[in-house]
C-alpha cells in the first residue's frame, strides 16, 4: 500500500521549486410530524404578503413550491387554491394532482420591477405547467463519469464548535481522476471529506466507524452537501456550526468536501503555480502548462469529483443492504428438518418401509426450492445543496448538467452571473458598487480624501527606493512575508464587502449601526498617516495592524488558487478570455483617474503614461482615489506566480460552465431557492435577478436592510437566513 502511495504522490505532485515568499500582494429535536407541519402551516399563511414587503424583503417570484425536508417528511396539501399565497413555513409538495406552482403573495407598496421566471409552454407564470418535457440529449462532456474510489476506511472525526457542542462526525477520502473526461492511469486525486451526522449525544461517535457500522450511517439519512466560497478555501465541517444543528434536526446529515487543490484535496501551493526558470522560452512553455493544468480545478471539474462521490456512496449504500435468507428447500420456506431415526430394540427387528399404495403417477412430487428474494434497489442519492457564493457557481454547474443528482439547490448570495456574457460584464457592474462604497466611506471620513492619497505617495516612494526593491514588509501568518506596496494598501476596500451601502437607490434603507469595516479602515489610515507626518517612516505597530487587515484579506499566501483563479469562474465557454478583465474595467470606466493606482506603470517616482492624471489627482485636494473591491489585479498576484497568472488571463478555451436552456426548463423539477442581498458589494444583485429569472421554479428572496454578502455565516444571521431558504420565512429588518 506504501509502494501504490508513493507511486500515485509522484505521479501529481508537481515538481518541488524553491521556497516563494509573498510578495507584492494580499494575499434537537426530532422532525415534526405531519399533524404539527399543518398546524404550523395553518398558523402562518394569514397576512403573508403584507408582512414580506414592509420587512424588507421581496418575493420575486415562485413556482414549484416544495418543502426541503426529507421526502419522508411531506405532508399533504389537498385542496390549496393554485392563486392563493402559500404559507410561509414547511411548503410541501402536493401529493394527489393539487398544482405545484403557486402565486406570488400579494406586496402592498410599489415594489420593485423584477424579471418574471419564463413560462415553458406559453402557460401564465403563476402556473404549473402540466406537461413532462421530453428528456434532453445527454451532453457528451457531462457522460461516463465513473465512481470514486474509497480512499481508506472512514476514521472518527470529533471536533467542538466553540460552543462545547460536538458533533458526531467521521472523515471519508475518495481518489479521483484528475481529468474525468480523459483519465490517465495513475494521475488521480485524493479528496477530503468531513460527514457530520449526529450531534452531542444523539449518535456513538467514534463506536460506528471502528465497528464498521459507518455504512448503516451513510445510509441513514438524506444528504446536505454544503458547498461554501471561493475559490480556494478550505471546507471543514466546524466551518458554520450552527448550520449543522439546524440542518440535523432537520433530519439530513452534511457533507463537507474540500474542493480539488484546497484544503486537504491535493492542496496547490505557490511553489507548484512559481515559474522561476530563466530561459524566457522554457519559462512560457511551463506557464502554460501549469496554466492548462490549474484549469482543471474550475467549478465544472468540482462538480464532477462531487458527482463521482455521489456515485460511490449510491454503491456503497447498495452493497451494504440486508442480504436475503439463505434459500429454502421446502415450500413453506422453512429450514428443512432431519427425518427421525428408527427406534431399535434388542427383542425387536429392523422393519423396513412399506412401499406406497397410491400408484406413482399420483404421488404429490417433492416442493422445488424456493428462489431467491433479492434485496429492494437502494435509491440513488440525492444531493440537497447549500451553496454560499461560490458554492452557488456550483450548484448552478451541477444544475446545469446533472440535475438528476439534484433533490434540491439552496443559494445563499450564491446566484452566479449566468449569462452575463463573461468577465467584464461582471466586473463592469460590480465596480459601480465599489465605487458607492468608497463615497460612502469618504463621506463618513473626509478627512482620508487627503490621508490616503499622503500614504499612497509615501509608499510609492519607499517601494521606488533601492530600485524597486526596498519599502515595507509585513510579517504574516505561516512564516510567509508581502510587500507594503501603494497598490496593496489601496486593495483593502475589499473590506467595505460587510460594510453599509449607499442610502439611494442601490439601498432603499441604510443600516443604523456604524460599520466596523469602514472604522477599521479609518484608524489604520490615520495610524499610518501619523506616522508619516510625525516620523516619515512608519512604526513596528503600525506594520503590525496593517499585517492584521491583510489577514482577514484576500490570504494570497494561504490560498493562491484565489488569486490565479479569480477570473477565471467567469468564463463561460470557448473564446472568454479575461485579459485582467477588472483591472481594464476600472480604469476605462473611471477616466478620472479614482482607480489609477491600478495601471502597470504607475509610479509617481518617476515619469510614466499615468504621470499626468495621477497629478491631476494629487494636485485637486477634493479628488479621491478609490479603494478595490474583490478583485483581483495583476500587482497583487506574487512576482514568481505572475507568469502562470498572465498565461490563465490569456487562455480563452474554456470549456462551458453552464447550459441556459437546461437551467430555464429545469427538467427533473430541481427545487431552487436563494436569498440575494441588495447591499451585496461580491455580487451584483442586478446580474443576480437576471439569472434567478433565467431557472425554471425559482423562488428568491432580496434581503436589504443591511444583510451582506457573508450573512449565513455570521452567528447572529445563519438560522434566519437558513429559514428563508428552508421554510420561505422573511429575514428580520
Amino acid at each position: 500500500m506504501t509502494l501504490f502511495r508513493n507511486r500515485i504522490s509522484r505521479s501529481i505532485k508537481a515538481p518541488m521549486e524553491p521556497s516563494v515568499s509573498v510578495e507584492d500582494g494580499k494575499e434537537g429535536h426530532k422532525p415534526r410530524s405531519i399533524k404539527q407541519l399543518r398546524l404550523t402551516r395553518d398558523k402562518t399563511t394569514r397576512s403573508v404578503g403584507d408582512e414580506r414587503h414592509s420587512k424588507g424583503f421581496a418575493v420575486l417570484y415562485i413556482q414549484r413550491q416544495r418543502s426541503f425536508y426529507p421526502r419522508n417528511m411531506a405532508s399533504s396539501r389537498k385542496g390549496t387554491p393554485v392563486n392563493k399565497a402559500p404559507p410561509s413555513h414547511n411548503m410541501q409538495p402536493p401529493r394527489s394532482g393539487t398544482p405545484a406552482n403557486m402565486a406570488p403573495p400579494p406586496r402592498t407598496g410599489t415594489p420593485p420591477v423584477y424579471m418574471a421566471s419564463p413560462s415553458r409552454t406559453g402557460t401564465p407564470t403563476n402556473l404549473a405547467p402540466s406537461y413532462a418535457p421530453p428528456p434532453a440529449a445527454p451532453n457528451q462532456a457531462w457522460t461516463g463519469i465513473q465512481p470514486a474510489v474509497l480512499h481508506k476506511m472512514p476514521v472518527p472525526n470529533n471536533d467542538t464548535d466553540g460552543n462545547t457542542d460536538k458533533f458526531s462526525a467521521m472523515t471519508l477520502k475518495f481518489e479521483v481522476p484528475l481529468n474525468h473526461q480523459a483519465p490517465v492511469k495513475g494521475e488521480t486525486l485524493v479528496v477530503h471529506a468531513e460527514l457530520v451526522f449526529g450531534s452531542k449525544g444523539s449518535e456513538r461517535s467514534a463506536a460506528p466507524v471502528v465497528k464498521h457500522e459507518w455504512k448503516r450511517i451513510l445510509g441513514a439519512k438524506p444528504f446536505l452537501l454544503f458547498l461554501c466560497g471561493g475559490p480556494g478555501d478550505g471546507n471543514s465541517h466546524r466551518r458554520i456550526p450552527l448550520l449543522n444543528h439546524f440542518a440535523l434536526r432537520r433530519g439530513y446529515q452534511v457533507l463537507y468536501v474540500d474542493y480539488r487543490g484546497t484544503g486537504r484535496s491535493h492542496p496547490i501551493s505557490a511553489n507548484y503555480i512559481a515559474v522561476n526558470n530563466p530561459n524566457e522560452a522554457a519559462a512560457e512553455a511551463e506557464a502554460w502548462n501549469k496554466a492548462n493544468y490549474l484549469a482543471l480545478f474550475r467549478q465544472d471539474n468540482i462538480v464532477r469529483d462531487l458527482e463521482a462521490i455521489r456515485l460511490c456512496l449510491t454503491n456503497i449504500i447498495a452493497q451494504s443492504s440486508i442480504a436475503p435468507p439463505p434459500p429454502s428447500t421446502s415450500a413453506s420456506g422453512s429450514k428443512p428438518t432431519a427425518a427421525p431415526a428408527a427406534k431399535s430394540s434388542k427383542n425387536t427387528k429392523h422393519k423396513t418401509a412399506k412401499p406406497s399404495s397410491k400408484p406413482a403417477a399420483t404421488q404429490k412430487p417433492p416442493a422445488a426450492p424456493a428462489a431467491p428474494v433479492a434485496p429492494p434497489k437502494p435509491q440513488p442519492i440525492k444531493w440537497t445543496l447549500v451553496g454560499q457564493s461560490f458554492g452557488g457557481w456550483i450548484a448552478l454547474t451541477y444544475l446545469s448538467f446533472l440535475p438528476e443528482s439534484l433533490a434540491g439547490v439552496c443559494l445563499s448570495a450564491g446566484l452566479a452571473p449566468v449569462g452575463a456574457g463573461g468577465p467584464d460584464a461582471v466586473y463592469a457592474a460590480l465596480s459601480q458598487r465599489v465605487a458607492q462604497r468608497n463615497e460612502a466611506y469618504y463621506a463618513r471620513y473626509p478627512g482620508d480624501v487627503w490621508n490616503v492619497k499622503q500614504i499612497v505617495s509615501h509608499l510609492d516612494a519607499a517601494s521606488s527606493s533601492g530600485g524597486g526593491g526596498g519599502g515595507y514588509v509585513l510579517e504574516l501568518s505561516g512564516g510567509a512575508r508581502m510587500r507594503l506596496t501603494a497598490q496593496a494598501f489601496m486593495t483593502l476596500g475589499r473590506a467595505f464587502g460587510a460594510a453599509s451601502a449607499v442610502v439611494g437607490p442601490a439601498a432603499p434603507v441604510a443600516s443604523s449601526k456604524t460599520p466596523d469595516a469602514y472604522d477599521k479602515l479609518h484608524q489604520l489610515v490615520e495610524s499610518i498617516s501619523n506616522d508619516i507626518t510625525n516620523y516619515k517612516q512608519l512604526s513596528r505597530d503600525t506594520l503590525k495592524a496593517a499585517a492584521a487587515m491583510f489577514a482577514g484579506g484576500f490570504r494570497l499566501h494561504e490560498r493562491p488558487l484565489y488569486g490565479v483563479l479569480h477570473e477565471a469562474i467567469y468564463c463561460d465557454g470557448p473564446g472568454s478570455s479575461s485579459s485582467w478583465s477588472a483591472q481594464r474595467i476600472l480604469l476605462t470606466q473611471f477616466p478620472g483617474g479614482q482607480f489609477v493606482w491600478t495601471d502597470p506603470s504607475f509610479s509617481l517616482a518617476k515619469p510614466n503614461p499615468t504621470t499626468a492624471t495621477a497629478a491631476q489627482i494629487f494636485n485637486d485636494p477634493a479628488a479621491k482615489l478609490y479603494f478595490s473591491g474583490e478583485m483581483i489585479l495583476p500587482s497583487m498576484v506574487p512576482p514568481p506566480l505572475r507568469s502562470t497568472a498572465h498565461a490563465l488571463a490569456r487562455k480563452a478555451d474554456w470549456p462551458p460552465l453552464y447550459d441556459a436552456a437546461a437551467l430555464a426548463a429545469n427538467r427533473c423539477g430541481v427545487q431552487v431557492r436563494a436569498v440575494a442581498y441588495a447591499d451585496d458589494m461580491y455580487v451584483d444583485v442586478d446580474l443576480a435577478r437576471r439569472a434567478a429569472a433565467g431557472i425554471g421554479g425559482a423562488y428568491v428572496v432580496e434581503a436589504w436592510n443591511g444583510w451582506q454578502h457573508g450573512a449565513i455565516k455570521e452567528a447572529d444571521k445563519t438560522v434566519a437566513v437558513l429559514e428563508a431558504l428552508f421554510d420561505g420565512k422573511a429575514l428580520p429588518a
